[in-house]
C-alpha cells in the first residue's frame, strides 16, 4: 500500500484509510518537486518540511497501531512519480488525497496515463483511490 502525502496539515486521506480494517505494509511517500537542472546531490535526506511531514505521519500511524515506511522521491511531476514508485514497488493499492488544483477524476486519469507509460503495466494492475473526508473515488488500472 502506497499513500501519497504532501501537506502535514492535511492528512485526512491517511486518517480515513487507517480507520479501515487493513494490515497491508504501508509506505508513505512524498514527492520533492524539482525543476530544470536542480539536483538533490549533497542535499539532506529529509528537508525540514519533509521531517515535519513524516513526524506527523508516523504519529498518526502509531495512533492507529500501524507501522509505516517513509519514502521521498524527486521529480518534476508528482503524479508520474507516484505511479512510477507504485509500479517499481509492485504495490497493490495507491491512496492519494484530493488535489487542490485538479478534480479527482483528473487525478485518476493522469495516474492512469502515467501507469500505462511504465512498460508492461498490463501484467500488473493497481487499485487507486482518491480520499478525503467526504469522497472515496476508486479505480482499478
Amino acid at each position: 500500500m502506497l499513500v501519497a502525502i504532501r501537506d502535514p496539515n492535511n492528512l485526512a486521506h491517511l486518517h480515513r484509510y487507517l480507520s479501515e480494517p487493513d494490515n497491508a505494509e504501508l509506505i508513505a511517500m512524498t514527492v520533492r518537486t524539482e525543476r530544470g537542472l536542480a539536483s538533490s546531490e549533497g542535499a539532506q535526506v529529509f528537508t525540514d518540511h519533509e521531517e515535519k511531514l513524516f513526524s506527523k505521519v508516523v504519529k498518526v500511524c502509531e495512533d492507529h497501531g500501524r507501522a509505516v515506511t517513509p519514502l521521498v522521491t524527486v521529480s518534476n511531476d508528482q503524479i508520474y512519480a507516484i505511479a512510477r514508485m507504485a509500479y517499481l514497488l509492485h504495490v497493490d493499492e495507491v491512496v492519494m488525497g484530493v488535489s487542490e488544483r485538479f478534480h479527482p477524476d483528473v487525478q485518476l486519469e493522469n495516474f492512469a496515463m502515467h501507469w500505462g507509460s511504465l512498460g508492461d503495466s498490463d501484467e500488473h494492475h493497481v487499485k487507486v483511490r482518491v480520499l478525503s473526508d467526504t469522497r472515496d473515488i476508486r479505480a482499478e488500472i
